[in-house]
């Protein structure tokens, strides 16, 4: 028979993850990244610990008696999931934007350090000139 505490257990510890998952969605959407690497590892806790509230179930995993609480709680697992699946591409979508406006940056760094030289032809221009002495 699986114990009433073990089953408000998990419950509590996917509501917590779904709160870290909405959070982290807003860290993303605000482009907060320094509240991630917490937020991960929040995440990362509470899975495990998660992991190890199932693994005591399993041990009693015939007991119908509970069976509307394991729907409930694969229910919120499976909100959980598509939370972190729309935080997922989230992240992707943030990763293209970085990379396309470091390649925005990068050409137009690159478009003012050319110059031309006395015979029409593009060269880097250095920042110091050489061969003038003070």
């Amino acid at each position: 028979m699986i114990d009433q505490t073990l089953l408000q257990q998990q419950q509590k510890r996917l509501t917590a993850l779904q709160e870290v998952l909405e959070k982290e969605f807003a860290a993303l959407k605000q482009r907060q990244v320094t509240e991630l690497a917490e937020l991960a590892n929040s995440k990362t806790t509470l899975l495990s610990q998660l992991t190890a509230l199932d693994n005591q179930a399993r041990q009693n995993a015939s007991d119908d008696e509970y069976q509307s609480w394991r729907e409930h709680l694969h229910d919120l697992l499976r909100s959980c999931r598509e939370k972190n699946e729309v935080n997922g591409k989230l992240i992707e979508m943030n990763l293209i934007a970085s990379r396309k406006l470091s390649t925005i940056l990068a050409q137009a760094r690159d478009r003012d350090s050319m110059t031309y030289n006395d015979h029409g032809l593009t060269q880097p221009r250095s920042s110091m000139p050489l061969g003038i002495k003070a």
